[in-house]
């Protein structure tokens, strides 16, 4: 945020002694839970304040900031994952997809809190450039689907509105993957979703690739970057 950190420690764990006696180098332990620290920028650890959660695991924030007496931050949260294999679903947690939502963390009361803001599974979140550290009414996200392999793939993109609380999405088409969407604001646009969103999109079935540009407001497309390789 503005005058925040925060740093989150989860439980997909990094042992090289478990991996040395024939275990696997990283591994899910979702009985550790899950904690948030928050401390001034510029701060030491003297100053962190951990708040609790339930286990859970975050590769990519959208953004975070202040709000009041609480630090706000936005993720793609999962109920688990299992980045290497061979970790066993346990009784009770969800899939591996992550999901957008709001974190809460009341530096005076200590309380926390977090709310599914969207249900399709996303990420890679983005928002534009200029809002980073301040609020924003606008995130954006690659989609999730699974594969014949199990593996999430991005087929599409997703555009939640923290105003109205309203999700849109695009999808690329059958056979065609897509990778992190990137927000380009218009030149003098006033409206924080003037612009554009880009990525690189494969065809499996041409084996070609594209850059693929959508207007940010309507998820309308925009043009097609034919690529000369993969």
């Amino acid at each position: 945020t503005a005058t925040r950190s925060i740093v989150m420690d989860l439980p997909l764990t990094m042992r090289l002694d478990r991996m040395m006696e024939g275990g696997p180098m990283m591994a899910w332990e979702p009985e550790r839970g899950a904690r948030f620290g928050v401390l001034p920028r510029h701060g030491d650890e003297s100053q962190i304040q951990w708040f609790s959660r339930p286990a859970c695991m975050i590769f990519h924030t959208a953004n975070a900031y202040d709000d009041g007496d609480e630090v706000v931050l936005d993720a793609c949260r999962m109920d688990r994952t299992d980045v290497l294999g061979g970790a066993e679903k346990t009784e009770g947690e969800g899939d591996d997809g992550g999901r957008l939502t709001r974190f809460r963390f009341n530096l005076k009361t200590g309380a926390s809190t977090e709310e599914l803001l969207h249900p399709t599974p996303c990420d890679f979140p983005r928002v534009h450039p200029a809002r980073l550290s301040r609020p924003h009414r606008f995130t954006y996200a690659g989609r999730l689907a699974p594969s014949d392999d199990g593996t999430p793939r991005m087929d599409g993109v997703i555009k939640f509105d923290h105003q109205t609380n309203q999700g849109a999405e695009h999808g690329w088409g059958p056979g065609r993957v897509g990778g992190e969407v990137v927000f380009a604001p218009r030149p003098g646009a006033e409206a924080e979703d003037d612009g554009w969103l880009m990525t690189f999109v494969y065809d499996e079935a041409q084996s070609t690739s594209e850059l693929v540009v959508l207007s940010a407001q309507d998820l309308s497309p925009v043009a097609r970057v034919i690529l000369p390789v993969r």
